[in-house]
């Protein structure tokens, strides 16, 4: 089933503090690549929702805390994979597709704008488990 499509998107757990960092890249419409980092500054775990946007068709994400970090889509998914550590071995996401893949999208940010925190990710209160 397409991620993004019928409610389906991925989420990410982190283990202590760190940032997640998220560019938005291959856009449909509006130009150029976006990247923004998240912090997350919970010795426990933090859970985020990957968002998207109609501008873009491509996701990634990697994790460079102390901790692991891997994603699911779901928060029932049996199924649970690492999140990359690096633009050079990021974990991507493409718009309408199933699968997340490894990529590296280091010459994508190299020429990005900068968002900040101004990205679509999301926290998630910790309760929704």
């Amino acid at each position: 089933m397409p991620l993004y499509g019928q409610g389906l998107a991925p989420i990410v757990t982190v283990y202590g503090a760190g940032n997640l960092h998220h560019p938005t890249y291959q856009s449909a419409t509006i130009g150029g690549t976006v990247f923004g980092t998240i912090p997350a500054t919970s010795e426990g775990t933090t859970n985020f929702l990957l968002g998207w946007s109609l501008n873009y068709r491509s996701y990634a994400f990697y994790w460079d805390g102390v901790g692991e970090a891997f994603w699911r889509v779901g928060l029932n998914s049996t199924e649970r994979l690492p999140v990359g550590t690096s633009w050079q071995d990021a974990t991507s996401v493409w718009f309408g597709e199933s699968a997340i893949l490894g990529v590296n999208v280091e010459a994508d940010v190299a020429t990005s704008g900068n968002a900040g925190e101004g990205i679509t990710v999301y926290y998630m209160p910790k309760d929704l488990d």
